[in-house]
């Protein structure tokens, strides 16, 4: 039998590999073929040994194939290496080349350059002869002019010696001048200071007399002196309705005392007895101490006497009082020692004065009888009057009482010490029978879970219900709150006072967070609603991110690329233009109502992207009709008002026609606007302007330095003194003055569709197969191709942490990595009308903020639609 295997090359290419697969499994089936025709065959011992045989050739082709694919693998690694080695080794070959032909080329310049110093030389040496003859016909000149300019320089130096000498004459003139002016003036001073002391003499003479008595509506001038009340005043400025000071203020802010009235005209007092006149110069004196006697002989009538002595009379008084009526029997009546004195007296002994004067102050007489039983029922009556008998005390205490166990017109309270849903109360004093309408408060110490009791005093558990009979539900009763339940015997439960409202509301029917009461208790609402100025959540209305704020406005035709979001005074406001040769509309939209601030229609077109920084809006224009001067620039307008505020043409090198400002942008910390101009023929400027529009640097043409790449650039952004400008090919970096530092790699056209400032002190640009690049400062690649969701993606723009650009039917936003080289998915806003690839209309910047998305739109029929996340009510 015979096996035909396949041919196989060097080095085992993939074909090569399935050649020898083939082969292998031809071998395998002649093999087969053969063990079946030996087994028909041969029917002795040996053909297990063949059979052995021939399956140990079968693993040792086995293990041959397996070694050929271990070294066909190795070969195809090594065909890669040196097909990579080649490929390297190639282009190091060329290098090489190129880098010999530049050699050989600068060898031949240099060699040119030699050849024609050379002839120079040749030239030189023969001119050199000549030359020294009239070399040396210049020296003898040369020689004679130099003695004429030493005898010069003589006569010069006697010259300036009598300069000298005159300019020192001179300046001792100024200086005797001088002094001579300052003598004067010196005098002029003395006689202006004389002249005005004297002015002022006379006018203090002329002020300082007297204007008679003081009239607070009169005008009174600076020195002149008053009468009032016998004091004389005098003023310390010009016043009018100033009072006078009340005495004993003798100063005020417009009045001084001068001199004080006396006492009944005699003479200034200044005190009597430690007091000060009055203003009309009268003393009131006041006794403070009066002088107590232990003497009642004493006649003054300015002191009292002593407290021992005021008793030592009332003692005589009661004694008086005791004395018996004189209608009574004399001796009768009266005690051993009264007969004894009736006796003394009788016998004209110890002789007492009766008199019927309570006023009296005789220390030997005694009151009357008469006036005595005065005195005694004035006391008599005063004790009637603040003394409470036994009787009016038992009352008082009993009606007390009443008023404390009163449980129906006195409501009681306790601390419940009961359960969640059996409430226990203890009164003192207690209780002792339920009472119709007693009523009870009572501090609650667990929330209830159901229906609730309560048992007062032990006088058995009774329902707590609601004012309509129905029982309590769970949760109603609040631990730690205060709660008040009236007795109603005829249902023998307490009814719940001031549980607050009954009906039907439910949850869903009160608005959120607003709490109301129903037939189950107090309720907290969870309607979703609105009032004016409130802010509504896109989510809350619809299930997606973003709501359209603004309602459809048609237009003839439109194409709003380039929009901006800026918060202004606290307001969130979108806007966007449309832009064309010979007619431009702009528009500024609140973004939480819709609302138009304002529009404004231009006969020109504006160009570039929005800039807004303050009240201040900045925007590029082309004028081709001369209708504010034929040429591109800059426009400043009031951001909240569309009033154009000034326009500024750029200037450019020999008046150079531009016709197109590609891009502007805003350097946020050297606070200037950047715009880049084009002209025809691969020229482009670069321009600064201040904050109110004046061109303060601009640029030669640029398109020499970024090394010729055919195409104009459409984007820039600025930061600190970086300046990025790219187009859709290439990214270059400048300075603030211009110098270039260098550019990115350059790719196929229409590749760079973004440029935005990063968070890395550079920029970052999107490319149209969508992938984002991030740059540092001197263009350093810090990440690449970092993919996001795309195609054609443009308006590329980044505020703080979040990313956000626009694809012909989606708006998409980012969130920016700790790390600022990544990018993670936030929103995805489907629009219609997106801008997609349409030649020059790039989309520079879509307006985007935390909250808000303008759409960029080319071709429709209607102003970009806004997208807001929260939403104001308005009505």
């Amino acid at each position: 039998m015979t096996i035909i295997l396949n041919n196989t090359g060097n080095p085992i290419t993939r074909e090569e590999r399935i050649k020898i697969n083939e082969n292998w499994d031809r071998i395998i089936a002649g093999l087969t073929s053969i063990q079946f025709q030996i087994n028909v065959l041969a029917g002795g011992e040996e053909v297990d040994e063949i059979l052995r045989r021939i399956a140990e050739a079968t693993q040792n082709a086995i293990d041959a194939v397996r070694d050929a694919e271990t070294a066909t693998q190795k070969a195809n690694k090594a065909t890669a290496e040196s097909l990579e080695a080649t490929t390297n080794s190639k282009q190091a070959t060329f290098d090489a080349i190129k880098a010999r032909q530049d050699a050989e080329k600068a060898t031949a310049d240099a060699i040119a350059k030699i050849e024609e110093v050379n002839n120079l030389i040749i030239v030189t040496e023969g001119l050199n002869a000549e030359s020294q003859t009239k070399i040396e016909e210049m020296d003898g000149r040369i020689a004679k002019v130099d003695d004429k300019l030493a005898i010069t320089d003589i006569k010069l130096t006697k010259v300036d010696d009598a300069l000298s000498e005159m300019d020192s004459t001179i300046q001792t003139a100024n200086q005797t001048i001088e002094n001579a002016n300052n003598v004067i003036s010196e005098g002029k001073k003395v006689i202006d200071e004389s002249v005005k002391t004297t002015s002022n003499a006379q006018l203090l003479i002329d002020e300082s007399k007297s204007v008679g008595e003081f009239v607070l509506s009169k005008q009174y001038k600076k020195n002149n002196t008053v009468l009032n009340n016998g004091s004389t005043w005098i003023a310390l400025q010009d016043t009018q309705n100033n009072p006078l000071p009340v005495l004993p203020i003798k100063e005020n802010t417009y009045w001084r005392l001068v001199a004080q009235r006396g006492i009944d005209g005699t003479g200034s007092v200044v005190t009597v007895n430690g007091q000060s006149p009055d203003i009309d110069g009268n003393v009131e004196l006041v006794i403070d101490n009066v002088e107590v006697l232990d003497d009642l002989s004493s006649t003054s009538t300015t002191s009292a006497i002593s407290a021992n002595k005021a008793k030592e009379l009332n003692d005589r008084l009661t004694v008086v009082e005791n004395m018996p009526d004189a209608s009574t029997t004399k001796k009768g009546l009266m005690t051993t020692s009264q007969v004894e004195k009736l006796n003394n007296i009788e016998s004209g002994a110890n002789y007492v004065e009766v008199l019927n004067d309570l006023n009296s102050t005789s220390t030997t007489s005694a009151v009357s009888a008469n006036k005595a039983k005065e005195l005694h029922d004035q006391v008599s009556n005063l004790n009637d009057k603040t003394t409470l008998t036994n009787a009016n005390l038992t009352t008082l205490e009993a009606n007390v009482k009443a008023h404390s166990d009163d449980s129906i017109n006195h409501i009681r309270s306790a601390v419940d010490t009961g359960t969640a849903n059996a409430k226990v109360i203890t009164l003192t004093p207690a209780p002792l029978a339920y009472q119709d309408l007693m009523g009870i408060t009572f501090k609650n110490a667990v929330q209830n879970t159901g229906a609730v009791t309560i048992n007062v005093n032990a006088l058995g558990a009774k329902t707590i219900v609601k004012s309509n009979g129905t029982a309590l539900s769970s949760g109603f009763l609040k631990a730690n709150s205060i709660y008040t339940v009236r007795y109603n015997a005829t249902t023998g439960n307490f009814i719940l006072q001031g549980e607050g409202g009954s009906g039907n509301a439910q949850p869903s029917d009160v608005r959120t967070g607003k709490t109301f009461t129903n037939d189950d208790g107090e309720k907290t609402g969870t309607l979703v609603a609105y009032g004016v100025g409130e802010m509504i959540k896109a989510r809350d209305l619809v299930n997606r991110d973003y709501i359209q704020t603004d309602q459809h406005r048609p237009l003839a035709d439109g194409a709003f690329v380039n929009s901006e979001v800026v918060t202004i005074n606290g307001v969130e406001y979108a806007f966007s233009y449309s832009g064309k040769r010979e007619s431009s509309y702009m528009t500024c939209v609140e973004t939480l109502t819709g609302t138009i601030l304002w529009t404004r229609n231009v006969a020109y077109q504006w160009q570039g992207r929005i800039v807004v920084y303050d009240s201040k809006l900045y925007i590029g224009y082309y004028d081709n009709n001369g209708v504010i001067g034929t040429g591109c620039g800059l426009e400043v307008m009031n951001a909240l008002t569309g009033a154009s505020l000034k326009i500024t043409k750029m200037p450019t090198e020999g008046g150079k026609q531009l016709y197109d400002v590609s891009d502007i942008c805003f350097n946020s910390e050297l606070k200037e606007v950047l715009a880049i101009g084009n002209s025809s023929g691969y020229h482009f400027y670069l321009y600064r302007f201040n904050l109110d529009g004046v061109v303060i640097g601009n640029s030669t043409n640029l398109y020499s330095q970024v090394q010729n790449e055919s195409e104009n650039p459409v984007f820039i952004q600025a930061k600190n003194s970086f300046v990025y400008v790219a187009s859709t090919k290439c990214v270059y970096c400048f300075n603030n003055v211009w110098s270039f530092y260098g550019k990115t790699t350059v790719f196929d056209s229409r590749t760079i569709l973004g440029l935005a400032l990063n968070t890395k002190d550079g920029v970052t640009y999107i490319e149209r197969t969508g992938y984002i690049n991030v740059l540092g400062t001197f263009l350093t690649v810090l990440a690449s191709k970092v993919s996001v969701v795309s195609s054609l993606p443009s308006g590329l723009v980044i505020k703080g942490d979040l990313l956000g650009y626009a694809t012909p039917t989606d708006l998409f936003t980012y969130r920016i990595t700790a790390d600022g080289l990544g990018v993670a998915f936030l929103t995805r806003q489907p629009i219609i009308n997106g801008i997609g690839d349409y030649g020059d209309s790039i989309s520079k910047c879509m307006g985007m903020s935390e909250n808000a998305l303008v759409a960029p739109i080319y071709g429709g029929k209607e102003f970009p639609p806004i997208f807001s996340k929260t939403l104001k009510v308005i009505r």
